[in-house]
């Protein structure tokens, strides 16, 4: 199941967003909606639920009255969960390239939004939903914590070494492991060479 965060100050533009992505996603798969009408909102609830699911797919607006602006959120998103989808949605042309340089996944000015939501929706489902089985259970001084591909920065292990470190977007692990068992592993989910990776 999916898990869509709708971020928008406005009830009334809430109610609109959510009933054009659920249009598409009652279709396409099963969806969970969740809204919030600030940043600060979403925050304090990633916070208390910090080992669950946080949000696959993020949909916000960059003017979000008082507090945490759309864009200031866009860069929490990124670097706290930075291989999420993210979209922004607004009234306003000028922040287009600000959006960009946050990496966000798409830019939809609301009058646009009609138009453009349902397929910029389903290419970003189809795109995480084949990376989400892509993952690696791995330990560190916090615990075991699943790390996707996606998230790794590289691996390397010391000559004659036993552990591997897989150096990712989280921090450091360590495994005991062969890397050619998983990098057998890692050539069969992806479509990578050896030496593009290194």
């Amino acid at each position: 199941m999916f898990k869509i965060v709708i971020v928008d100050d406005d009830r009334q533009m809430q109610a609109i967003i959510r009933d054009k992505i659920k249009e598409k996603t009652d279709a396409f798969r099963d969806a969970k909606i969740q809204i919030f009408s600030s940043a600060e909102a979403f925050l304090a609830e990633a916070k208390q639920e910090e080992h669950g699911e946080e949000g696959d797919l993020f949909f916000v607006d960059i003017e979000l009255g008082d507090g945490i602006t759309g864009l200031e959120f866009g860069r929490i998103l990124r670097k706290k969960y930075p291989n999420r989808g993210l979209v922004f949605l607004t009234s306003h042309k000028e922040f287009a390239m600000e959006s960009y340089e946050i990496e966000a996944d798409q830019y939809i000015l609301k009058e646009q939004m009609d138009k453009r939501l349902p397929g910029i929706l389903e290419k970003l489902m189809y795109r995480l939903g084949a990376e989400r089985n892509q993952y690696r259970m791995l330990r560190n001084e916090d615990g075991e914590q699943k790390i996707y591909f996606r998230e790794m920065i590289c691996i390397h292990k010391r000559k004659m070494g036993k552990y591997a470190e897989f150096e990712t977007f989280q921090g450091t692990f360590r495994e005991r492991t062969l890397l050619t068992g998983f990098w057998k592993n890692w050539t069969a989910r992806n479509s990578f060479s050896q030496t593009e990776v290194i």
